[in-house]
């Protein structure tokens, strides 16, 4: 027996302000509307996507839209199941009026702020360990690495020679 009742969507939209890694203070969750939705997960290193459409936001939820940065969070499945599917930047909205109501269209990627706007140039002396580099790294992007990955062998070992970072 397929379950096509009781489904649930949700999307939290929150406020980033000018520190990538936190999740805002500020933040608008929207349940109990229509909401279409499509999540690309890319093999490749541009950004995974995601698009939603949403039908009759509020005006005060359409006016917290144009406010940017902002980062989404979508979360659907059934009353007992509800996962979360995506966490990214938003990229692009529009609301259009239609003859019944609002259709409010929204485009995000994921890490896609800190990828377009993050930029390093740093030479490493010999014998810097890998985890010092991914540190620096991800600190111009506003990211914090895992514990478990800064505490890995490979990240613990020491470069031989120099290395420089540009890009």
């Amino acid at each position: 027996m397929s379950r096509l009742f009781r489904r649930e969507a949700e999307l939290i939209i929150a406020d980033v302000g000018n520190d990538l890694s936190s999740t805002g203070l500020q933040a608008t969750k929207i349940t109990d509307l229509r909401m279409v939705f499509r999540v690309e997960k890319q093999l490749s290193t541009d950004p995974n996507t995601c698009e939603i459409e949403i039908s009759n936001l509020s005006e005060d939820t359409r006016a917290v839209l144009q406010r940017r940065p902002l980062r989404i969070t979508l979360s659907a499945g059934y009353e007992d199941a509800v996962k979360q599917l995506f966490v990214g930047d938003l990229l692009w909205d529009e609301s259009i009026r239609e003859a019944t109501g609002w259709l409010t269209k929204i485009q995000a990627g994921d890490g896609a702020r800190a990828s377009k706007h993050a930029r390093v140039n740093r030479s490493f002396k010999g014998g810097v360990q890998y985890g010092q580099i991914l540190k620096e790294i991800a600190g111009t992007m506003g990211l914090e690495i895992p514990q478990s990955i800064d505490q890995a062998k490979s990240m613990v070992a020491n470069l031989i020679n120099g290395a420089s970072i540009s890009g």
